[in-house]
């Protein structure tokens, strides 16, 4: 049974890799390659240089959190989110705002591949080590399928500092969410606030600005 599930689960992610372009096998925690990696920026970008190093980008199930209330409701099944939990590590003393732009890839059995994105923007980031997470609904994940490719790009001042991606793309190919051929789905991938996960763990969490 689980030889069988794993070889599905192969076949499924190389079947996406090739509908992405993406190679078959990556490392997971290795920055894209044909952009400036983790922790630097283009000569250029000078100001902006070495103060964000991305780490690793992953995927995991969280259910949904219990809160206790009194309600007349009957209480509904638990269900399962997609945690897309990006790790990394600031050199300054303070970062006013550190702009992430998350990119979660979904292959569904009727769906196919589609994209989701995401762009938060967290205040007054101190420095040392981060975890912060976007997520998928149950709903999402019922109607899409599972998560298949995951990245993220760092921005400050508007000058990218960093980026994270599973699995990474080649030195010679464009990354697969930069392509433009993926459908697009704009408002689903959600950031912490906007979640039952808002007031879990708080203090262990970055501020979200406000739109």
């Amino acid at each position: 049974m689980h030889s069988c599930r794993h070889a599905f689960e192969a076949v499924l992610a190389a079947s996406f890799a090739v509908m992405l372009g993406l190679p078959a096998a990556a490392q997971v925690t290795r920055p894209v390659p044909n952009i400036p990696r983790a922790g630097t920026t283009a000569p250029a970008a000078g100001r902006t240089a070495n103060i964000v190093r991305a780490n690793r980008i992953e995927e995991s199930k969280q259910r949904t959190p219990d809160y206790n209330v009194n309600t007349d409701e009957q209480r509904a099944k638990v269900r399962d989110w997609a945690r897309i939990t990006v790790s990394y590590d600031t050199a300054p003393d303070w970062i006013d705002e550190l702009e992430v732009r998350f990119y979660v890839g979904v292959k569904g059995k009727n769906t196919g591949a589609v994209m989701f994105q995401a762009t938060v923007t967290f205040v007054d980031v101190p420095r040392g080590s981060h975890a912060e997470a976007v997520f998928l609904s149950p709903g999402a994940l019922e109607r899409y399928g599972s998560v298949e490719a995951m990245a993220a790009e760092f921005f400050v001042k508007g000058e990218k500092v960093a980026v994270v991606a599973h699995p990474a793309v080649s030195a010679s190919a464009a990354p697969w969410w930069a392509v433009g051929s993926l459908k697009t789905i704009e408002g689903r991938l959600l950031n912490r606030a906007q979640t039952p996960f808002a007031f879990v763990a708080i203090d262990g969490h970055n501020e979200i600005k406000q739109k």
